[in-house]
């Protein structure tokens, strides 16, 4: 009570330092992160995307809780632009069962049992925006490479956790990394 009628009776200039200090402490509250910060989230985030392809290998009886891991790093809206047909958005869990689990069974079909990264290329964006650039390969019991991808992802950061919210494969002949 005593602040108010001081409040009261100090001049602006007083009340606008005061609003700058209160204000300068929420800005500083809100932590900037660097680049190489960001990158190192992103790269756990792309090693747990990868595990839930892993924990599905071998297990078609886990298809639903696949798909509910997956459904989780997804970003909605989720733009799919595959290499050589017309980008699409999956309608619903039905439609993105197809997809993933579909790529899923076609890995298997070869032999994978894991799946594991060549290269995570990143270029930040923003503090919530991240542009990468990956190369992936599948392996079978023996270790040997059976299937081999390249795909740009564009992932966003919505509270706190990172998403994808493009995914885009494209032709390993065209190969290309940010380093």
């Amino acid at each position: 009570m005593k602040l108010l009628i001081k409040l009261k009776k100090t001049s602006g200039k007083a009340l606008m330092l005061l609003f700058l200090a209160c204000s300068m402490t929420h800005v500083a509250a809100q932590e900037t992160k660097t680049d190489q910060q960001i990158k190192a989230a992103v790269e756990v985030f792309f090693e747990a995307y990868l595990d839930t392809y892993n924990q599905r290998f071998g297990h078609p009886e886990k298809a639903p809780a696949f798909i509910a891991s997956m459904s989780a790093l997804i970003h909605q809206p989720f733009l799919m632009t595959p290499p050589n047909t017309p980008p699409f958005q999956p309608k619903d869990k039905a439609q993105m069962t197809r997809v993933f689990d579909g790529f899923v069974s076609m890995l298997e079909q070869k032999g994978a049992i894991k799946l594991k990264w060549k290269n995570v290329s990143l270029k930040v964006l923003s503090q919530h925006k991240v542009l990468a650039n990956n190369v992936g390969y599948a392996i079978d019991a023996e270790g040997k490479e059976v299937y081999k991808t390249a795909s740009v992802y564009l992932l966003v950061q919505v509270d706190g956790q990172w998403q994808i919210a493009l995914f885009s494969p494209y032709e390993l002949s065209r190969e290309w990394s940010f380093n």
